[in-house]
């Protein structure tokens, strides 16, 4: 069975995001967060492939290894965030571009035309 994580900011914009989902979509879930300033956070999520990773108001720029390993390992990531992030932080890892199988990024400021 696959498991699912919600991965937050420790500050009210990560627990609130979380929370939000988590009234959308209910069910269990292993909450990952960390103080306010404490934001790579991703990797020391134990996804493996078919599990579900939500990401909520952490930068996508200081979380990049942490996005690929666990896209590497097959998890399917929901990334939900404000942070600025030129260009596309994926760029350089074969992976450019927001149309990347098992990412989904939603209200982010992303743009693969750098803005």
């Amino acid at each position: 069975m696959a498991t699912r994580f919600d991965v937050c900011n420790g500050d009210a914009d990560g627990l609130c995001a979380a929370v939000q989902w988590r009234l959308h979509r209910p069910g269990a879930v292993r909450l990952v967060t960390g103080l306010k300033r404490n934001i790579s956070l991703l990797q020391g999520v134990p996804a493996r492939a078919g599990d579900e990773v939500n990401v909520f108001d952490i930068s996508m720029l200081r979380n990049r290894a942490g996005l690929l390993r666990l896209l590497d390992e097959g998890a399917h990531v929901r990334y939900f965030d404000h942070h600025a992030a030129p260009g596309d932080p994926l760029r350089g890892a074969g992976r450019a571009g927001a149309r990347i199988p098992g990412l989904d990024v939603e209200g982010s400021r992303m743009s693969s035309s750098g803005g």
